[in-house]
């Protein structure tokens, strides 16, 4: 039967040795853990003592921290949940005769951080695959650098080249077809300029020279710059946004428009170019060297008026110039004057002009024929010679023959007359009236 000593008191033995002889000791009413105590009771398997002990085993004499060891077999550590940090001033070396494995299975394999001052994989003589895509969101950027990295597509390896063994094709080098539309943008303040001793030819089915948007576009060389199309093309140069088109400068010898014609349209229906009375210059066509040129509109014209005044007699059935008689100014333009009081004097450049007398005349013999016809400087213009009748006394209209003649600069145009039997003076009234046919400085 069991036996119990009761008592709410410690209960102390003093002797220096108590021996259990027992076979089990059971603890029914155990104090409640406590994971603080270091020490636990032990029994000692050779003498049956029972001992205080420490309740971590010891180290083992080899371990990881003073000796190099070797697997027994295959070891995992898993981290549950908390960090691995191996840190300290050393180096970290791991060397496999097989393989070896980073990898992370939700985040990132990363090597240096913020305190790395330089990373290196791999090693000179050995093969480094890197699988996947590749990034370097951090390289700085040196144009000083003579060497690039090429990929072969085949090898799948990375090789360094230098910059000037670049096996590329481009627009210096090569010639190329274009795969879709590009684009080249000038900024306001740069311009873009062809230039060079070649010939430059811009040749497409419609070539937009419009689409050169920029404050300055130069297509020049030394020989020739050619804007052309295909058949049936069109070059435009300008647009609807263009306020002025120069072709040439001051510096450009000449300019040339090749064609079967010239045609320039603008928005006006009525006319091929747009008037403005307050221009001062024509252009105009030498056929003779092909050229336009631009000339001063100049329209001279002009009268003289005489009014009821008389000849010298006259005595020949040929028209001599009048030597007597005064006119007065009716209008006459800058390089047209009144001289030696019946004369016109035209100081202007060679050019064309339609000259003609109109008005009245009178005999002093009359039932005879009298002629009239301009003279330049004293001398008759056969074209302009025309007669009348004079049956009685009265004035009758005679009129020169209308003609075009070039005047050159300090030519005087005057009138004469003419009588058929018998010598008279001749009374006369009426307008010697120049006037430029053409609207430049040309003949």
């Amino acid at each position: 039967m069991s036996k119990f000593i009761t008592t709410n008191d410690p209960i102390k033995f003093g002797s220096p040795n108590i021996i259990f002889d027992v076979n089990n000791i059971n603890l029914p009413n155990s104090p409640i853990v406590n994971n603080s105590n270091t020490n636990i009771l032990s029994r000692n398997t050779v003498t049956g003592d029972i001992e205080v002990i420490n309740s971590l085993p010891p180290a083992p004499a080899t371990n990881i921290y003073n000796s190099n060891g070797s697997l027994t077999a295959n070891r995992t550590l898993t981290l549950g949940g908390f960090n691995l940090t191996i840190s300290g001033i050393g180096a970290i070396t791991i060397v496999s005769s097989t393989a070896l494995t980073l990898d992370s299975s939700l985040g990132a394999v990363s090597f240096g951080t913020s305190t790395a001052t330089s990373v290196d994989v791999g090693r000179s003589g050995i093969n480094t695959t890197l699988g996947g895509n590749l990034f370097a969101s951090h390289l700085a950027l040196d144009n000083t650098k003579p060497n690039y990295l090429a990929y072969d597509s085949a090898t799948k390896q990375i090789f360094y080249n230098t910059v000037a063994n670049i096996p590329l094709n481009n627009i210096y080098n090569t010639s190329g077809v274009l795969t879709s539309t590009r684009n080249v943008s000038v900024p306001t303040t740069m311009s873009l300029n062809f230039t060079g001793a070649g010939t430059a030819v811009f040749n497409a089915t419609g070539f937009l020279a419009a689409n050169i948007l920029s404050v300055n576009s130069n297509f020049s060389g030394t020989n020739s710059a050619t804007l052309s199309t295909g058949a049936n093309g069109v070059i435009f140069i300008g647009n609807s946004n263009i306020n002025t088109i120069s072709i040439g400068n001051l510096n450009t010898i000449s300019t040339t428009l090749l064609g079967a014609s010239s045609v320039i349209q603008t928005t006006t229906i009525t006319t091929p170019l747009l008037v403005d009375a307050n221009k001062s210059n024509i252009v105009y066509f030498d056929p003779i060297t092909s050229q336009l040129s631009k000339s001063l509109i100049v329209n001279d014209s002009g009268a003289i008026r005489f009014n009821s005044q008389t000849s010298q007699t006259i005595t020949s059935s040929i028209e001599q110039v009048i030597t007597v008689g005064t006119a007065i100014t009716a209008s006459l333009t800058s390089n047209l004057t009144l001289s030696g009081f019946r004369n016109i004097l035209y100081s202007g450049l060679t050019r064309r002009f339609r000259i003609t007398f109109t008005g009245n005349v009178s005999a002093a013999v009359t039932a005879q024929e009298i002629g009239v016809a301009i003279f330049i400087d004293g001398i008759r213009q056969d074209a302009s010679v025309n007669i009348t009748r004079i049956p009685s006394a009265g004035n009758f209209a005679l009129n020169t023959c209308e003609f075009v003649v070039n005047l050159t600069s300090g030519n005087l145009v005057s009138i004469g007359f003419s009588r058929s039997t018998t010598d008279t003076t001749v009374g006369f009234t009426g307008n010697l009236f120049l006037q430029t046919v053409t609207l430049n400085n040309l003949a």
